[in-house]
């Protein structure tokens, strides 16, 4: 075991000997802790340790000493959440960092930190925190403390895939025990008992992730999160997605009207709420519905501009892309500057876009009977 004392220096004030005499407590007690755990012997190769154990059992005190606690920066409070970032980092890869940690939200990106959700705030420090890491090892203490369970379990989740993908290395230090085996730590050290263990990394928990058709009005609790209008098409048919039960994903889909062509489904808005983002609930739904409609005979399309879906899809074998769109961009000074301008910060030009940059993707992968039959089938009708 290795051990080490503290020592807090204190007062001998008449309460501090009342109480000592109350309790038979001699000087040392409340001044001198011992805290031992087996040698933290990082000889391989890692990218996500676990410091884990109940108050009081020296993980805090135990983390800084071994990595230094990873302080939260202060941040201006009337700036939106995408400018609380370097000036070093472009959009894109401010955007792509926010979706990786599961902050997908463009509504959200463009809101003060404070005006954000307890868990949405959890990742945007988190996405922070490894930006301004560098080489050295993320030491996060309170780790998801503060966030309701769902969220930390699948925030825990994204950012371990956010962190390995990157080669990155992060230290999580809680007390609560539950987000292990979503973490999914390359080591453990547990100030329960001071064992430090190797690990290895393991599929997550599986959840249940149910989808069928719903009312039409459900769209208006889901539509804050969604970049686009919040009016839905009448002709739209919606489905909800839940995760063991609860409502955490909308898709809703419509035929795409065409002169020609009649079998062609387009989805026009899909949304996951953020507690569940980060677990690729949108590739999942989409593919579900997807192969669904390519046994009925359907094609299946999706037309967006959101980064995060266009990488995920781009990475997919099931989704071909059709059509990639354009931003137009214009000369500053010129008749259209008022809808497209430009900045100079620091020497960089950042450019602001009226269009939006779009790609159109097609589902091409395989017909799936079963997902046809739960959620196509006679039983089912169209809202």
């Amino acid at each position: 075991m290795t051990a080490h004392q503290l020592e807090s220096v204190i007062e001998v004030s008449p309460r501090v000997l009342q109480v000592r005499g109350m309790f038979d407590l001699d000087e040392n007690h409340g001044t001198h802790t011992v805290i031992e755990h087996e040698p933290v012997n990082l000889d391989q190769t890692w990218n996500v340790g676990l410091i884990v154990g109940p108050s009081g059992s020296g993980k805090s005190t135990t983390a800084d000493r071994l990595f230094g606690i990873t302080e939260p920066a202060d941040h201006n409070p009337t700036a939106a959440v995408l400018d609380l970032f370097p000036e070093t980092l472009d959009t894109d890869e401010i955007t792509g960092l926010l979706t990786s940690v599961g902050f997908s939200s463009p509504p959200a990106w463009l809101r003060p930190i404070h005006a954000l959700s307890v868990g949405e705030r959890f990742r945007v420090e988190t996405a922070l925190a490894l930006t301004r890491a560098g080489n050295k090892p993320v030491c996060l203490d309170e780790f998801t403390s503060v966030v309701d369970r769902t969220v930390a379990q699948v925030g825990s989740h994204a950012v371990a895939k956010h962190v390995r993908r990157n080669n990155q290395q992060l230290v999580a230090v809680s007390c609560h025990y539950d987000i292990n085996e979503w973490l999914q730590p390359d080591w453990t050290l547990d100030m329960l008992d001071g064992t430090f263990t190797w690990g290895s990394v393991q599929p997550r928990p599986q959840v249940k992730f149910a989808i069928k058709p719903c009312d039409r009005n459900i769209w208006r609790t889901f539509s804050r999160h969604h970049y686009l209008s919040d009016v839905l098409a009448s002709s739209c048919r919606s489905w909800l997605g839940t995760i063991n039960g609860i409502p955490a994903a909308l898709l809703a889909e419509m035929r795409q009207p065409h002169a020609k062509v009649k079998n062609v489904r387009r989805c026009s808005r899909i949304v996951v709420t953020p507690d569940f983002q980060g677990l690729g609930l949108g590739r999942i739904f989409l593919d579900t519905l997807g192969a669904a409609y390519r046994h009925e005979r359907e094609r299946f399309t999706i037309t967006t501009s959101h980064p995060g879906m266009i990488a995920t899809l781009n990475r997919s074998t099931n989704w071909a892309l059709t059509h990639k769109g354009r931003s137009q961009q214009h000369e500053l000074g010129s008749k259209e500057a008022n809808q497209n301008i430009q900045y100079t910060n620091q020497g960089r030009k950042l450019t602001t876009h009226q269009t939006r940059r779009t790609m159109a993707f097609e589902y091409a992968g395989q017909t799936n009977e079963q997902h046809h039959t739960q959620l196509l089938g006679p039983q089912q009708c169209e809202h």
